[in-house]
């Protein structure tokens, strides 16, 4: 079962995890994929044939049996990671180097991830046909509230070339997020991503890209001002007391500039 970008995968229980409740599927990803931390992926020989920059099966469920900190890796705790790793090969995360269709095993079988940006990965079909999704003003605002709130698209300080961004997202992350959320293609959620810029939700940081399925960092816009009326002014009266002119709402006031020396 998915419910929204999480995944029924974790669960704390004692100083190990069980892999039946709900995980962040971003943030498992993010570690996955991560070159010291994440799963091993290199070139592998099997028959005298080279198969480029591909993980292990069985070394992807020691991973995750590592990552949700299972103390005790019995062959049951085994199979649960096995389908967890197959609900991930379903959601297009990786495929079989050579049989799309294979399913995922607990064996020395070699995988491929999807490359970061494709249509592939998280479940997000490269087939858009029949795609019609819109939203109106009032579900976009409420898709923007979810989006960037608790569990949302994570907003944190980072870094680019030296220099700091403060409290932005990544684009393509937003992009995953939406993926999973409404389960739609990558170029849908771009296009929805496209349409949250034009009508100034996010900006890019220096103001120097569209929003786009890359790493790039947007950050939130600043919600313009208010305008001013009368009513927000106070003036002194001819006693010198401080009057606030909102008392004049509602009627006729002349306002005249009266210069002192």
């Amino acid at each position: 079962e998915y419910m929204g970008t999480s995944l029924m995968a974790a669960e704390e229980s004692g100083d190990s995890m069980r892999l039946d409740a709900c995980v962040n599927v971003q943030a498992l990803v993010r570690k996955m994929r991560d070159p010291a931390e994440g799963i091993e992926i290199k070139d592998r020989k099997y028959r005298l044939k080279t198969y480029k920059q591909c993980f292990v099966g069985e070394e992807l469920v020691n991973w995750l049996l590592s990552y949700f900190r299972v103390s005790d890796p019995t062959l049951a705790k085994r199979e649960e990671a096995t389908a967890l790793g197959q609900r991930l090969m379903d959601q297009g995360l990786f495929s079989h180097v050579t049989d799309t269709d294979k399913k995922f095993a607990d064996d020395f079988i070699f995988y491929r991830l999807a490359a970061p940006g494709s249509d592939a990965v998280y479940g997000c079909a490269a087939d858009t046909a029949g795609e019609e999704i819109e939203h109106t003003d009032e579900e976009l605002a409420a898709l923007v509230a979810e989006m960037f709130g608790p569990g949302g698209v994570e907003i944190s300080d980072r870094r680019w070339r030296l220099r700091k961004y403060p409290q932005c997202f990544i684009a393509s992350e937003a992009v995953d997020w939406l993926c999973l959320r409404l389960h739609v293609s990558r170029p849908k959620a771009v296009a929805i991503g496209e349409r949250m810029q034009d009508v100034e939700v996010f900006e890019h940081v220096t103001g120097s890209h569209d929003f786009k399925d890359e790493y790039l960092f947007f950050r939130m816009c600043t919600p313009p001002a208010a305008e001013q009326t009368l009513a927000d002014f106070t003036a002194r009266d001819l006693d010198g007391n401080e009057v606030a002119l909102s008392k004049y709402l509602g009627r006729v006031v002349i306002v005249v500039n009266v210069a002192s020396f």
